[in-house]
């Protein structure tokens, strides 16, 4: 069990700073967008764990990315993309893609059918996570202009 969560704490840091590195995320940042990955990752394991699906897993993960972004830009005074992009890559569907894509064309379109539609429910659930904690952001944005006036 330790080692599970030990492997997953390491491979998606890994993960995180590889595509860091590969989109130009600047040296001195790098670290930040591997611990956004890292939580976001965590966030999706402890919810999958829970059985509670593969939405409210893959929102969660990038509600929780998505904030810790903005706190991270905030602090190193970036644009968010920094840490969004490669903290959300731990959450892409790629190996369920690929699965849907090989059903597809030797199982027939049925088959692949449904596994696209969990691409499309994953996808759906990285979108609204990231809006949402925009929106979140943005609500304690006025919320504190509110207080300093």
């Amino acid at each position: 069990m330790i080692m599970e969560i030990l492997t997953n704490l390491i491979l998606s840091y890994i993960g995180s700073v590889s595509f860091g590195i590969i989109i130009n995320v600047p040296h001195r940042l790098l670290n930040a967008a591997g611990l956004t990955g890292v939580c976001g990752w965590m966030t999706y394991l402890l919810f999958h764990d829970l059985n509670l699906g593969i939405f409210i897993s893959n929102f969660m993960g990038a509600l929780v990315i998505g904030l810790i972004s903005y706190l991270f830009a905030k602090y190193k005074k970036v644009p968010i993309l920094n840490f969004n992009v490669s903290g959300l890559i731990c959450l892409a569907p790629g190996a369920l893609t690929y699965k849907g894509v090989h059903d597809t064309v030797f199982n027939g379109v049925n088959s692949g059918l449904n596994v696209v539609v969990r691409v499309m429910i994953v996808i759906l659930a990285l979108a609204v996570g990231t809006m949402l904690s925009q929106l979140i952001d943005e609500a304690f944005k006025r919320i504190i202009k509110k207080i300093r006036a």
